[in-house]
């Protein structure tokens, strides 16, 4: 132990030089990737089939888009308004399939998520969900959502 604390920048000077000598002397990795291709893992493991697998049991989502529905009052949301707007969002959710939304977000469901749905001033509240257009064009889909939140009275686009 004396020896090494006798030696230790000796040590030290040691470890840079090595350390930049590997440096120096490593190959480029642009160069083995363009002459050897890209690493990928191969065909019948186990990490490739169960990469297959998600991607067979996963939605598709190619066909669709985020979008945000937004409910202002420039006055503030009284807990009334926040009332109604959930029972929107309850609307929504009982509409999804027909209106083709999906992941609703609802500020009432958890502390955390009203933390970032609900502004500070608490004068917005933004509701984010996933919009299917596959078989509908994003104007007829924002037409869709629209109507079945018409008869809220909170300012919502």
């Amino acid at each position: 132990m004396r020896q090494i604390i006798r030696f230790r920048w000796c040590i030290a000077v040691l470890w840079i030089v090595a350390a930049t000598a590997l440096f120096l002397l490593a190959p480029n990795l642009q160069d083995l990737v363009r002459e050897k291709g890209q690493i990928t893992v191969p065909e019948g493991s186990p990490s490739q089939e169960a990469q297959e697998l998600l991607d067979a049991m996963s939605p598709s989502f190619e066909n669709m888009t985020s979008a945000v529905l937004v409910f202002h009052e420039e006055d503030g949301l009284t807990e009334e308004d926040r009332d109604i707007i959930a029972d929107g969002i309850t609307t929504l959710k009982n509409k999804q399939d027909k209106l083709g939304v999906s992941d609703i977000l609802d500020f009432t469901e958890d502390p955390t998520i009203e933390k970032q749905a609900v502004s500070e001033d608490g004068t917005t509240i933004l509701v984010p969900f996933q919009v299917s257009l596959e078989n509908q064009e994003i104007l007829d889909s924002r037409t869709k959502i629209l109507q079945a939140v018409e008869d809220i009275p909170v300012d919502h686009f």
